[in-house]
């Protein structure tokens, strides 16, 4: 299910809570009859831009398939198979 933030609560300091709307519009932006649903878990649970996934159930991961990687110095070629040493992959950058 996709999902999008349009808002999130914060704490006004004086004991309460204000509305900050991440919808240019705030409720300008909403329509009559929308639904919306408090995360109240999970404060990170919506990227920056307010979009998000939920699954009812954890994604399967995907098998990282073996990559080979050719690098050069200029002077030096290097070739690297991934998946054989996790260290080496996490040093590259490379997604397991």
């Amino acid at each position: 299910m996709a999902l999008t933030a349009v808002g999130v609560l914060r704490d006004d300091g004086d004991g309460g809570l204000a509305p900050e709307w991440t919808l240019e519009g705030g409720t300008a932006e909403l329509w009559a009859g929308a639904v919306l649903l408090i995360a109240d878990e999970d404060q990170d649970l919506c990227a920056e831009d307010g979009h998000c996934e939920l699954y009812r159930e954890q994604p399967a991961p995907v098998a990282a398939v073996p990559e080979r990687l050719v690098m050069t110095d200029g002077l030096h070629t290097y070739e690297y198979v991934t998946g054989h040493n996790a260290a080496i992959d996490k040093m590259l950058g490379v997604k397991s």
